[in-house]
């Protein structure tokens, strides 16, 4: 039945008895749901004068005063309400302070608000719903410290609240429910986002007692332990992240966040297989593309290239970062692919022309495929990356990086570059070609070098860099898995 054939019936009987004070608000009700407020006052006033104790029929006339602009006469009725509501009316300070926001009378909304709060004691549903408001006024003010101060006060009531529901059939019915939860959800998200502050300003330790405090007060936010693990790994507290990372699997083993937050425990812990088993199950609950590329970067490090290369491959797009391009390649590499690690060497060379690896790996890529002379400008090309980078290193690690060169330059016999593991540090800046003296001339004692190399380079390490954050917020909670980075990292 239509609104208008319900309207048409009350009507019918108000005819036929016009002291049906109950129909009356009915209709009122109806006129009010299509947007027809002076009819529907006219009806609550009718009502009204066949019950004036009713005092239902005063709060729907306040209520259709409110929507017409007329706050004093709005008062009136709510406190009307108030004297003849059978339960004494809790929502009549709720309904009072809407009216005078309503009206621009912001300052005496606010201290309704505050009034009914301080009678409303012990805390009752109608409670969260004036914390609501207040919250609501304070965000819309801009006012900060006001809505810490009201989360910091309302926050213990609003959890005690909602203890109280548990064990309920259908708590999410339950009255107040979504009030109390929202100003526990507001304090937690206030917590987070100051963690994550903390975070950024290097004061992990700050950072652990927020994120502590978020978890206690909703332990079922998946992504606030993942975020402990994050910051205990920062400070070398590897104990307490693993602790963290098997409470989380424990609460949210469904949780993207959970299972990347684990990965980085045991990779911290050199545990690389149970990272990279981690790592899988993240994979299985989201595909997301840093994780990928987290996953690729794990199989290198453990000499699955073939795998490595699947991973990576797939991941790799116009828009991919430089430092995910160049791990690809160097899956390539170890697997003697080196005609095609060289269309991605060369993205990388484009996109990180001061990246001295892409330039030294394009080289021996070159070289392997026997293009001696176009290898010989990406070699000169690194070596003068090389040479930039260590101008901008301090003095002692650049001497001593210097040396390190040095020594590899006169010692390493041709061939004998490092292996295909996966280092915790990227791999030697300045360096030259791995296994080869470094070349100062022209192209003829180039090809004599790598000709008396015998055989092909052997693959550059990767960069540490490519590991880059992958949380759920990325998308869905982006900074609460963001990867440690070493002194030697790229971020990409």
């Amino acid at each position: 039945m239509s609104p208008q054939e319900k309207i048409a019936i009350l009507n019918d009987k108000l005819l036929k008895n016009p002291a049906d004070g109950r129909s009356w608000n009915d209709l009122g009700v109806l006129l009010a749901s299509q947007e027809d407020y002076p009819a529907a006052r006219d009806a609550f006033i009718h009502a009204l004068q066949c019950e004036k104790s009713n005092g239902d029929y005063h709060r729907n006339l306040g209520l259709v005063f409110s929507r017409l602009d007329m706050p004093e006469m709005a008062v009136a009725e709510f406190g009307e309400y108030r004297k003849n509501d059978q339960f004494g009316g809790r929502d009549y300070w709720r309904l009072i302070g809407s009216a005078q926001r309503k009206a621009g009378q912001l300052e005496e909304a606010r201290q309704t608000y505050r009034e009914g709060l301080a009678s409303l004691q012990p805390p009752v549903a109608e409670t969260f719903r004036l914390v609501q408001a207040l919250y609501e006024m304070a965000n819309e003010a801009a006012d900060e410290q006001a809505v810490r101060d009201l989360l910091a006060e309302h926050t213990p009531a609003a959890r005690t609240f909602l203890a109280g529901l548990a064990g309920k059939e259908n708590v999410e019915a339950e009255d107040g429910w979504r009030e109390a939860s929202a100003i526990v959800n507001h304090r937690v998200a206030l917590l987070v986002e100051d963690g994550k502050l903390m975070e950024q300003s290097g004061l992990e330790s700050e950072a652990i007692g927020l994120y502590q405090d978020a978890y206690l007060l909703s332990p079922e936010r998946p992504d606030v332990l993942p975020r402990l693990v994050d910051v205990y790994l920062k400070l070398g507290r590897a104990d307490e992240a693993e602790a963290a990372a098997a409470k989380a699997r424990a609460d949210h083993a469904d949780w993207t966040g959970t299972w990347i937050a684990t990965g980085k425990v045991y990779e911290k812990a050199d545990r690389l297989d149970d990272a990279l088993g981690a790592y899988n199950k993240a994979w299985e609950i989201e595909h997301l593309e840093d994780l990928r590329v987290a996953i690729g970067n794990l199989h290198i490090r453990l000499g699955h290239d073939k795998e490595a290369s699947e991973w990576l491959r797939a991941g790799v797009t116009a828009d991919t970062k430089p430092e995910v391009v160049y791990n690809y390649a160097v899956s390539l590499m170890r697997g003697e692919k080196y005609l095609a690690a060289i269309p991605p060497l060369r993205t990388v060379t484009r996109e990180l022309p001061d990246m001295p690896q892409g330039w030294q790996a394009l080289a021996q890529c070159l070289q392997a495929t026997g293009k001696f002379s176009e290898a010989i400008e990406p070699f000169e090309q690194g070596a003068a990356a090389a040479a930039g980078r260590q101008d901008r290193l301090p003095a002692r690690q650049r001497g001593a990086e210097g040396r390190q060169q040095r020594q590899g330059r006169r010692g390493l016999p041709a061939g004998a570059g490092p292996g295909p593991e996966v280092r915790e540090g990227a791999v030697q800046p300045g360096a030259g070609l791995h296994g080869h003296q470094e070349v100062q001339g022209g192209g003829r004692r180039f090809r004599r070098t790598a000709q008396a190399g015998g055989g092909r380079p052997t693959a550059p390490t990767t960069t540490r860099g490519c590991r880059t954050s992958t949380s759920a917020s990325t998308t869905r909670l982006s900074r609460a898995s963001r990867w440690r980075s070493t002194s030697r990292s790229r971020q990409p």
